[in-house]
């Protein structure tokens, strides 16, 4: 203004605008499939099963099982503070749904839960 300076442009240039503005239209179209996925709109990539492979799936416990020695009964599953002993023969209600191979089930006995070894009861597997 005065003297003759000129004021500076604030700001990117147009150019620059435009190569951001690609940059990230082209980021986007490559991500695509997992920027949509993270937001839940579309599976990053659809799986397609083959003939061979066989869905499994997670195998159950029943509701109730007899057992199968004189068992203890703990109240945690660390095998520490034993509350009940249980009688061979007798059923016991499973708490736990899903089998994963755990060494201790949850159950209920006599009104009370707790966990007894996986080896003192009649699960109906071998």
């Amino acid at each position: 203004m005065f003297f003759g300076k000129r004021e500076k442009p604030q700001g990117m240039s147009m150019k620059t605008k435009l190569l951001l503005i690609l940059f990230l239209v082209a980021l986007f179209y490559v991500f695509k499939g997992a920027i949509m996925a993270h937001f839940g709109f579309e599976p990053a990539e659809p799986v397609q099963q083959t003939s061979s492979e066989e869905v499994q799936a997670p195998s159950m416990l029943p509701a109730t099982a007899m057992v199968v020695q004189n068992a203890t009964v703990f109240q945690e599953p660390n095998g520490r503070k034993p509350y009940a002993s249980v009688g061979a023969g007798q059923p016991v209600s499973i708490l736990d749904v899903e089998d994963r191979g755990q060494h201790y089930i949850s159950v209920r006995h006599n009104g009370m839960a707790g966990y007894m070894q996986r080896r003192d009861l009649n699960l109906g597997k071998k």
